[in-house]
């Protein structure tokens, strides 16, 4: 048994090469997963445009798996070889080496792992890990996000609502179902075309991101309501904008939850306004959404695996092929490539 992987030989080289990679060995909590579909970012397209996040290589990047176990290591209980499982895959961003996605064969934290029913394509579990990990660090993390309860199956309601800015993205489908479980009412923006889209995840409004009265007509939705904050999920816009002026006039807490990347974060935030931003990850909020929540809302078929993929090819030599179609042409869909 061989592994391969797709090589991005040096700083903003293009394109990967595809070539031997070892084969990865778990350690005491890892698992490690034969991948049957990557996912691709935005964020992965732009270290090969622009040659951010990873400091030295070869290197082997990508972060959203799918696939089944093969190996585990001695202090994992929770999986087994032969279970299909979505994945986020956690690099050394420092060094070099294999230990990203785009793979046959990949290893990560077992906190990182979640099974997938049987009846869900590996092609759609595999575009959900980031945005799922990102949405719900925004969202439940004490010190730098929103706080909120954690999600359950079923979920309490709490009578807050929540405005999801940029619903269709991966993050933003993520937030949606997140918040829905977390018990809030939610409010989200979209084009008209994805607005039942949205809708199908648990928004319970969606509005036009880009009408002139956006802001306006969200607040005349949610009047007499108390609003826990905005999740900007595109986080793209220049800053201070609609989102900003948003949290700052709904009534309750002024809080704007971005996912802007340490290196852009504004340096001057409007008075009243609290701005934060996905800084890390907490053990905490790992083990009560991908331990817990996730997998009994997949069972349940509570947690939809969104948004749909976009599959470019199959085989590793079109991890480039998705990269030239860039993530950012997509709209509530995600690019994927599949690994017979």
């Amino acid at each position: 048994m061989a592994n391969k992987a797709a090589w991005l030989m040096a700083k903003q080289a293009k394109p990967f090469k595809v070539d031997e990679a070892l084969m990865p060995v778990p350690g005491d909590d890892e698992v490690v997963i034969r991948n049957h579909a990557v996912g691709i970012n935005a964020a992965d397209i732009l270290v090969q445009q622009l040659g951010i996040i990873y400091q030295k290589y070869p290197k082997v990047i990508g972060v959203d798996v799918a696939g089944e176990v093969t190996t585990v290591g001695e202090k994992v209980i929770k999986f087994k070889p032969g279970d299909r499982v979505l994945a986020w895959i956690k690099s050394n961003m420092a060094e070099a080496g294999s230990d990203g996605a785009f793979q046959l064969f990949a290893k990560t934290s077992g906190d990182f792992v979640c099974k997938i029913p049987d009846d869900v394509p590996f092609k759609n579990a595999c575009v959900m890990p980031q945005g799922m990990g990102t949405a719900s660090m925004g969202l439940f993390a004490k010190e730098d996000g929103l706080g909120l309860p954690y999600p359950q199956v079923p979920p309490k309601p709490t009578g807050e609502v929540i405005v999801v800015w940029a619903g269709a993205t991966s993050v933003g489908s993520c937030a949606i179902q997140l918040a829905v479980a977390a018990g809030l009412e939610v409010a989200s923006t979209a084009s008209e075309r994805n607005h039942e889209y949205c809708k199908n995840l648990g928004a319970k409004w969606v509005f036009d991101y880009k009408s002139e009265t956006v802001v306006d007509d969200i607040l005349k939705a949610l009047e007499g309501k108390t609003s826990v904050g905005v999740m900007d999920a595109w986080s793209r816009d220049p800053f201070p904008g609609k989102s900003a002026e948003l949290a700052m006039k709904l009534k309750g807490n002024s809080f704007l939850q971005t996912v802007f990347p340490s290196i852009l974060l504004p340096k001057e935030v409007p008075e009243g306004l609290t701005l934060g931003h996905v800084s890390g990850m907490h053990a905490d909020v790992v083990s009560a959404v991908w331990g817990d929540w996730m997998p009994k809302a997949l069972a349940a078929g509570t947690l939809k695996c969104a948004p749909e993929p976009l599959v470019v090819g199959q085989g590793l030599e079109e991890v480039q092929t998705a990269f030239d179609h860039g993530a950012f042409s997509t709209s509530a869909q995600k690019l994927v490539v599949e690994l017979p």
